[in-house]
């Protein structure tokens, strides 16, 4: 019996593994380093002008040669840690190797910070800093990166101003060329 329950736990951690650089090369179901796997957005007159769709798919780059076509998540898909409904990417060899997105802001900004870490692990590394809005009310914020052997996570939970931030996840052949 004991050696039925050990050989369970090798084969659990064995796969478990397996399964855990495979879930950090994935977000929003989209495998970094795979094929693009959405269709190609289908717009009405109206869905285009606000942006609407009601499944997640992908708009080409205006030219080809950019490789730089942009996600739009259907309306019940969209990303809690997502502000907005749409993402840039960029593509090598016509796999995925970069993501970025906008984030909702410096009040989302330990939310986000649990749901990467709950990811990736702790930050590789965490700088701390101080903002200070028009009214002169001083905001603490960060930026936060991991480095992984596949990957490069970068998160900014502000940017020019408190309400939005900005993530980037790429792979670090797409870190290094940047």
């Amino acid at each position: 019996m004991k050696c039925k329950l050990a050989g369970v736990i090798v084969l659990a951690t064995a796969c478990s593994a397996i399964a855990q650089p495979n879930d950090r090369m994935t977000m929003f179901g989209l495998e970094m380093g795979k094929p693009l796997d959405l269709p190609v957005c289908k717009y009405t007159g109206a869905t285009k002008s606000v942006g609407i769709q009601q499944y997640t798919c992908f708009e080409p780059a205006s030219e080809p040669s950019q490789n730089r076509p942009r996600v739009h998540f259907g309306l019940k898909e969209m990303p809690p840690i997502v502000k907005g409904l749409s993402m840039n990417v960029e593509l090598f060899d016509d796999k995925l190797d970069a993501m970025q997105f906008a984030t909702p802001g410096v009040g989302s900004k330990e939310k986000i910070l649990r749901f990467f870490t709950e990811k990736y692990g702790s930050p590789t590394t965490l700088t701390k800093a101080n903002l200070q809005d028009a009214d002169g009310t001083s905001y603490e914020t960060f930026t936060a990166i991991w480095d992984t052997p596949t990957l490069h996570v970068e998160f900014k939970p502000t940017g020019s101003n408190l309400k939005e931030g900005s993530a980037r996840i790429e792979t670090q052949r797409a870190h290094q060329a940047r």
